[in-house]
């Protein structure tokens, strides 16, 4: 529910485009850090720990990452009481665990208690300042290897990234990727692995009988080898379906049915 208020305040008040995703959850934070005091701009709140307000997103940043990391963004206190610990350990912050927690929780408000339990206010947050974490720590050993490594674990937090710096986005995850898969696409052997079933779609209809006919879609698989990576398998069908749709649309009557491609990462 907070995040709703948050969100609305700032799409109504503060005129945040809705497609604008990096500065919704970068004003996002900043609105935290001034909200107790009816958000005036000039206000600076102190906090427990007595970090700046860079420092706290820093640290922030390397929470979230972390939680990413483990899959989940409820968190017993043990877990992330350790968390917090390995944050101030990596920041090197002069601040204890509790201060930093108590700022995390009454201070920035994005991570809230629940009984013996820790919770995000919502995933999207967590994910987004994970990929700023990646973002400021590009030269740590390994980092984009494990997205590259578990792609499924990481989905949103590497759609962030691509939000926040495509450039950084390009060099550092794509790059290598599509030098693995270059030879596949090269061979043209993806062509020869396209499987489609386009059921009535000769038959003219009426508009009405069109509109009513919700069964006929074309059905699509596409089969990838497995040396093809998986953010290629997945996204493959964002690239491929509007030269779909302008095809179908030259060639047939009423053709406009979203057609649904369902992607397959095999070994052959």
């Amino acid at each position: 529910m907070k995040f709703v208020v948050y969100r609305d305040y700032l799409y109504k008040t503060e005129q945040i485009a809705g497609c604008n995703i990096k500065l919704f959850y970068d004003k996002l934070f900043d609105l935290t850090l001034r909200k107790h005091d009816g958000t005036k701009l000039l206000y600076n709140r102190d906090y427990v720990t007595k970090l700046s307000p860079e420092q706290l997103e820093l640290a922030f940043e390397c929470v979230c990452y972390m939680s990413c990391r483990l899959e989940t963004f409820f968190l017993a206190e043990y877990k992330f009481r350790e968390i917090v610990e390995k944050t101030i350990l990596f920041n090197k912050l002069k601040c204890s665990v509790d201060d930093l927690i108590r700022d995390f929780t009454t201070g920035i408000c994005f991570i809230y208690r629940e009984g013996q339990s820790y919770a995000f206010l919502h995933t999207s947050i967590a994910e987004y300042f994970a990929a700023k974490f990646i973002i400021h720590n590009s030269d740590m050993n390994g980092i984009y290897d494990d997205l590259r490594n578990n792609y499924k674990k990481y989905t949103q937090v590497i759609k962030y990234i691509k939000i926040i710096n495509e450039k950084v986005f390009y060099i550092n995850f794509l790059e290598p990727i599509v030098d693995n898969c270059y030879d596949f696409f090269k061979s043209k052997e993806i062509l020869t692995q396209m499987f489609y079933s386009l059921k009535n779609y000769n038959r003219k209809y009426s508009q009405i009988d069109a509109d009513r006919n919700i069964e006929n879609k074309i059905y699509g698989l596409i089969i990838f080898d497995s040396s093809v990576h998986p953010y290629f398998a997945f996204d493959f069908m964002h690239y491929i379906e509007p030269i779909f749709r302008e095809n179908l649309d030259e060639r047939f009557c009423y053709a406009d049915v979203v057609p649904l491609i369902r992607p397959l990462n095999l070994v052959l």
